[in-house]
């Protein structure tokens, strides 16, 4: 192989490696919905027929304040998609938590339910809060005119971009038990597209714009690997 060629390459593999959140496996996105700063993108998952869905923006909300928001589960109904109830029902430590969250369901259809661990971890020399998502099956029992999603998984990233904008990334898998699947997906489009956007309109507001961290969060949220 040529210098020049292996320079080539080189530098392809580096533009691939440096980019927030891009991996080998981001090829198999693909765009479903663009609408001014978000883009959505789904992809297959192997075995089910429901997709994964992705989202990403940039906002100008305080990235402490995008925190304030996520870990705020009363106001899930004002930021979340569809959800008609939410409550914090332990808390692990600094970094985790379990949420109990009810989604409202289409017409004829039981809304879903689901209990979720979420794992905060806070890296200080990228500025950048990634917060893993996991349903926990058999958390407790099922609940009379609910269908429990059990298989889940999620995670939020945000990180401070080379503008000093955030660029804040939801993606999300559930099983929700919904058929046809098609309809699933599409819903998903939706939910995450104006997730995204409650929850930067909602960081910015009075409430949640000047939350900050006690400098022992911070110390244990960068414990976390």
């Amino acid at each position: 192989m040529s210098d020049l060629r292996c320079l080539t390459v080189f530098l392809l593999s580096m533009i691939v490696v440096s980019t927030p959140g891009n991996t080998a496996a981001d090829f198999d996105w693909q765009e479903v919905h663009s609408d001014g700063n978000i883009v959505v993108k789904q992809r297959d998952v192997p075995g089910s027929g429901y997709k994964e869905t992705q989202g990403r923006m940039q906002t100008d909300a305080s990235l402490f304040a995008i925190l304030a928001v996520l870990k705020d589960s009363s106001a899930c109904a004002k930021w979340l998609y569809k959800c008609k109830h939410g409550e914090t029902v332990s808390t692990i430590s600094t970094a985790e938590r379990v949420y109990y969250t009810v989604i409202d369901a289409p017409l004829l259809l039981r809304d879903r339910d689901m209990y979720v661990r979420s794992r905060v971890a806070w890296d200080p020399t990228r500025e950048r809060i990634d917060i893993a998502l996991s349903g926990v099956a058999g958390y407790a029992p099922e609940r009379k005119g609910t269908v429990r999603v059990q298989d889940l998984r999620g995670q939020w990233v945000v990180q401070r971009t080379a503008d000093d904008h955030l660029l804040l990334i939801y993606q999300i898998y559930s099983n929700p038990q919904v058929v046809p699947k098609s309809a699933a997906n599409r819903m998903m489009i939706r939910s995450v597209s104006d997730t995204l956007k409650n929850v930067s309109r909602l960081a910015r507001s009075k409430k949640y714009s000047a939350a900050s961290l006690s400098a022992e969060e911070l110390d244990a949220l960068t414990q976390v690997k």
